[in-house]
């Protein structure tokens, strides 16, 4: 018989202390297939998660990066919710990407995501890189284009990420080979 330690801890929160809901408008993407090493999550003898953040870096192979994308400020949104039952339950953590347009440049960006196992990298607006990792191979992509109605309306192409992670999108703090060369995300990152 196992017998094992319960992992719980306090937590406080400071009165008056800013907590800035929403996240930046930039991701960073590749396909999975694209790494060769990632971060991996600490976990106990009993494969239960000890910490939230990602230890390690992104290594791409040598002719692949993440690719950045810039969707409409203020407009995307990450979600976690539990799912299953006591004992094998875990959280659906989604993504909601929302670019400005439905144009060719628009529809060929979605071509990054129909059938590719990815990797997304988010920044939460007080600049903590969190992934959708696709940690089960569960990583899902769903993929909307609206014209709008009227000059007044908005259009848009929209990309809703579902990852099934063990826990909410786990933080990240490392490096990863963009476009532009190397670059670390981090707590105190600028995007």
């Amino acid at each position: 018989m196992i017998t094992c330690d319960v992992l719980q801890q306090s937590i406080s929160w400071c009165e008056g202390a800013p907590s800035v809901p929403g996240i930046r408008r930039e991701i960073y993407f590749t396909a999975i297939s694209n790494i060769v090493s990632k971060p991996v999550l600490p976990e106990d003898e009993l494969h239960r998660p000890t910490d939230v953040i990602l230890q390690g870096d992104y290594v791409t192979k040598a002719d692949k990066v993440f690719y950045k994308a810039q969707g409409l400020p203020n407009k995307n949104q990450y979600t976690s919710d539990p799912q299953g039952e006591q004992g094998s339950q875990t959280q659906l953590n989604k993504l909601s990407f929302i670019y400005p347009s439905t144009d060719e440049e628009a529809s060929r960006f979605c071509l990054n995501f129909n059938n590719t196992p990815c990797v997304v990298l988010f920044c939460d607006n007080c600049g903590r890189w969190r992934v959708l990792r696709n940690h089960f191979g569960l990583l899902k992509a769903e993929i909307k284009q609206d014209s709008g109605q009227s000059v007044t309306g908005e259009t848009g192409t929209t990309i809703e990420f579902s990852d099934t992670d063990k826990i909410c999108p786990p933080f990240f703090r490392g490096k990863i080979t963009t476009e532009d060369g190397e670059i670390s995300l981090g707590d105190d990152d600028a995007a």
